[in-house]
């Protein structure tokens, strides 16, 4: 189990992988291509008794 920990350790840690990294750390602060349409299920059933 040690280790598998520092392997994984080490993959990430690893310079290969830091843009790949990078690109995923930054994805929610980034503005969508096409806008977001609003449909009818966009209360996600709360509406519903």
């Amino acid at each position: 189990m040690l280790i598998t920990f520092l392997a994984l350790f080490a993959w990430v840690l690893n310079p290969k992988n830091k843009d790949k990294y990078d690109d995923a750390a930054n994805m929610p602060l980034q503005e969508p291509d096409e806008p977001v349409l609003g449909d009818d299920e966009s209360n996600n059933g709360r509406d519903q008794k």
